[in-house]
């Protein structure tokens, strides 16, 4: 490998699905393989969400995510992406269409062990990968 451009990281997503009163309805942490980078690992965790949700009937998705770069990029619709990020785009496009409404938002990130009396996205992330808490 040469350059940054050739480099690949090991990722994993941290999900968790809440009903309306907030309530954890699924908490799943998945490997998501090698990645080039954050923007595809926050983008792929997304999207896994998504599925998840499908499979669980959930008819409307109000989502969050500490990743700007994500959410502008879903919010701008540029024309054209890089060969890298299309085939996620497309399984975004494909998951979204599911739903009556996919709502995004960012959020300041947090590695907080718990949340909501849960364990963080990020928890569930860094277990995914077989990592240990963080200190």
């Amino acid at each position: 490998m040469t350059g940054t451009e050739d480099r690949v990281f090991s990722a994993g997503a941290g999900i968790i699905l809440r009903d309306v009163t907030l309530r954890p309805v699924l908490l799943k942490s998945v490997p998501l393989g090698l990645v080039p980078g954050a923007f595809h690992a926050e983008f792929l965790a997304l999207i896994c969400g998504l599925e998840e949700a499908d499979g669980l009937g959930v008819r409307g998705v109000w989502a969050t995510t500490d990743s700007k770069p994500v959410v502008e990029f879903i919010e701008s619709r540029p024309a054209k992406v890089g060969a890298n990020v299309l085939p996620i785009e497309i399984r975004f496009e494909t998951a979204r269409s599911k739903f009556a409404f996919v709502t995004l938002r960012w959020s300041h990130g947090s590695h907080r062990k718990l949340k909501f009396g849960g364990p963080s996205a990020d928890a569930l992330a860094r277990a995914a990968l077989g990592l240990g808490k963080r200190k």
